[in-house]
């Protein structure tokens, strides 16, 4: 359905963790999903790999390759050369795994790697996958950017700090080049009792920046409330209603090595993150209408997910 960047400037914001368990919430709710760790530090990798170790990251290996630009296809490509780009973690979840060799993009030819085939290498995993959800640095490097082109929405993480509202900032002016996502702003790492933080960190946002509000309980009516904007002459940046609280649940989780969907104690975080994967069905499909991207039925080039399966589960 669609592809989404989580983005932010600011480290400790809970950037992960959202990518995580939104691809979790995802596929939970049943859709095939693609969980991408753009981050050279491979925190969402570590989380699904047994002793937190990890291997190579396959990226490089392929789009570092000299023959990728004869390939008509970079998924056909990986598997012609036996590189495992993406590995089963979860039902219905797939990891394409990050790890230090993604700096290898930062320069040189891998500048223009990255620039020549990661919209490329999205658009085919587009075809097979209903979400995919990227995971990125705290930092705006080659490819955060191309990520956040790439991307149908993209999603800034802001936590009770004035410093995460000052990165908010200055993210989303240093992106203004970018033609391509919607953008949309979440709340996480707040405590339930700190309501004059909140209170803090939302004035700050609205006296920065022009937002709309997505405050509607029913998916049903956030459609309603978005479509109202489509009459806009520049895109909204939405504020939406979904905050993720930071808990010691969430904390253990990391630890065990579970999303919220594993655990039988963190059932209203789980819900947390289930409405918060309904909002940003919301933007995906508005994304569509305005668009008019929708691709349809399947037409038959998508890739054979069940090339995936025989790369059998991911343990690092």
């Amino acid at each position: 359905m669609g592809v989404i960047c989580f983005s932010s400037l600011k480290g400790g914001v809970g950037k992960t963790s959202l990518s995580i368990n939104i691809a979790a919430a995802f596929a939970a709710r049943g859709g095939e999903t693609l969980l991408i760790d753009l981050d050279p530090a491979a925190h969402t990798t570590r989380f699904f790999s047994k002793n937190r170790t990890i291997d190579e990251s396959p990226l490089p290996r392929i789009l570092l390759n000299p023959e990728i630009k004869d390939s008509s296809s970079i998924l056909e490509f990986s598997l012609s050369k036996k590189i495992n780009l993406l590995r089963s973690v979860r039902d219905r979840l797939v990891l394409m795994p990050g790890g230090p060799e993604l700096r290898h993009f930062f320069w040189g030819k891998g500048i223009q790697s990255v620039k020549d085939n990661f919209a490329r290498l999205i658009a085919e995993l587009n075809l097979s996958f209903d979400y995919i959800v990227i995971d990125t640095a705290p930092d705006l490097n080659i490819l955060v950017r191309n990520a956040i082109a790439a991307s149908d929405i993209a999603i800034v993480p802001v936590d009770g700090s004035v410093m995460s509202v000052d990165c908010l900032n200055q993210l989303l002016g240093d992106v203004a080049h970018i033609d391509g996502p919607q953008w949309g702003i979440v709340r996480s790492m707040f405590s339930r009792k700190a309501t004059k933080l909140r209170e803090l960190s939302e004035t700050s946002i609205r006296e920065n920046l022009a937002v709309r509000d997505l405050d509607q309980e029913e998916t049903g009516i956030y459609m309603d409330r978005l479509s109202d904007s489509s009459s806009e002459s520049t895109d909204p940046i939405y504020l939406l209603d979904s905050v993720i609280y930071r808990t010691e649940e969430q904390n253990k989780l990391s630890y065990k090595a579970q999303t919220a969907f594993e655990s039988k104690i963190t059932k209203k975080l789980a819900k947390e993150y289930l409405t918060l994967s309904k909002e940003l069905d919301a933007l995906l499909m508005v994304v569509e209408e305005q668009n008019d991207t929708s691709t349809g039925p399947d037409d038959g080039n998508s890739f054979d997910l069940s090339n995936v399966s025989a790369m059998n589960t991911y343990a690092g």
